[in-house]
């Protein structure tokens, strides 16, 4: 068995998870360092991928982590974009740490496949996309009265990882090369 880790790595960001033909998504959990800034508490995403993995239930030694990679937005201040890659490094780093290596996603790469035929723009396509495909999932956590838009793009990359773990495996039973 394995399971698929999607994550959208800001923090505003989100966490999905796909086990078992299941869907589940959470925002990344956020807390202070010791400067009194914010940042994503990776110990808590690591705490969650151990539970994974030791459930007896579940035992899951199979892990593929989808993460978006950062990029810089035209007219993003330095200071943002900064910000941005230290937490993707710090979540690089802690996964790294139990020997699992992240597979990097370009935003333009998995938009390209699941944003065919959503309209809007932006962010709102993201959560338009993550209704559609699983309208099970409450972007809603907490008492957010805005649907949360990190947690939309982490389902959506979990969602790319699938397919595209999905099309290895037909390549490898099909006989065709990656």
């Amino acid at each position: 068995m394995s399971a698929i880790i999607g994550i959208d790595p800001g923090l505003k960001g989100g966490v999905a998870f796909y086990v078992d033909g299941e869907m589940a998504a959470d925002p990344l959990e956020i807390i202070e360092n010791t400067k009194g800034k914010k940042c994503v508490d990776v110990c808590a995403l690591m705490s969650i991928i151990r539970i994974m993995r030791l459930a007896p239930t579940k035992n899951i030694p199979d892990f593929r982590v989808y993460i978006e990679s950062p990029f810089t937005r035209i007219g993003e201040r330095t200071k943002g974009a900064l910000n941005s890659g230290i937490e993707y490094g710090r979540i690089l780093g802690a996964f790294q740490s139990i020997g699992i290596t992240p597979i990097e996603v370009k935003p333009q790469t998995w938009q390209k496949f699941l944003y065919r035929g959503i309209p809007g723009k932006g962010k709102e396509r993201s959560i338009i996309a993550c209704r559609r495909l699983y309208p099970h999932i409450d972007l809603f956590p907490g008492k957010k009265r805005v649907a949360h838009d990190g947690m939309a793009d982490a389902v959506l990359i979990c969602e790319y990882g699938r397919l595209r773990e999905n099309a290895k495996q037909e390549n490898v039973i099909s006989g065709k090369n990656d």
